[in-house]
């Protein structure tokens, strides 16, 4: 299930084993680094919670709904008519599970967790495509909207969660190097 375990706790709790250097003391830079994560994980959460528990907010979702994770035919894609369906492809359902609908979304959007999509009017109108098409179908309640800026900065927690659970070589130094930076992220583009 994708709830705040999943989502938050979790990646949390593999992030923190990294933020301690190896005598158990902290660095003053990791300790800004933990704070960092524990403000916008709260933040998340407060987000989260406002969901109303619905059918209609909560339910089967993909789960790691991505670029890499679809394919659109070139039909689609270039908007022609050739008689044939415009086909829409999804896979890599292994993530699929029971959690927040419009955590789905974060994944196609993930590129506005920073300037990506401010650098490049290409990818910026591609989420707005998204975004618009899926509002078409499926229209989301205010508080959904307000959290999908939050479930785009958890994709980070959970995406940073998940390769540190599974990657039990990762050199420490890469790793808090990254966590760093993940953290000036999150101060550099603050939830809004």
């Amino acid at each position: 299930m994708f709830d705040d375990e999943r989502l938050l706790s979790a990646p949390l709790k593999h992030i923190a084993r990294y933020i301690t250097d190896a005598v158990g003391q902290q660095t003053v830079e990791n300790a800004k680094t933990e704070q960092v994560f524990l403000q916008v994980a709260e933040q998340c959460r407060t987000r989260f919670v406002a969901i109303p528990s619905s059918y209609y907010a909560w339910g089967a979702i993909h789960g790691d709904l991505r670029q890499g994770n679809c394919h659109f035919d070139a039909d689609m894609v270039e908007g022609g008519n050739t008689g044939r369906s415009n086909c829409r492809t999804f896979f890599d359902f292994s993530n699929a599970v029971v959690g927040f609908r419009a955590y789905d979304l974060c994944g196609l959007l993930w590129p506005l967790r920073d300037d990506t999509a401010r650098k490049d009017p290409s990818i910026a109108a591609a989420c707005d495509a998204f975004s618009d098409g899926y509002r078409s179908v499926r229209p989301l309640s205010d508080e959904e909207e307000l959290a999908l800026p939050a479930f785009i900065k958890e994709r980070d927690f959970w995406e940073t969660g998940t390769w540190l659970q599974h990657d039990a070589n990762a050199d420490p130094k890469v790793v808090v190097d990254g966590l760093h930076s993940l953290a000036r992220q999150f101060t550099q583009f603050p939830l809004l």
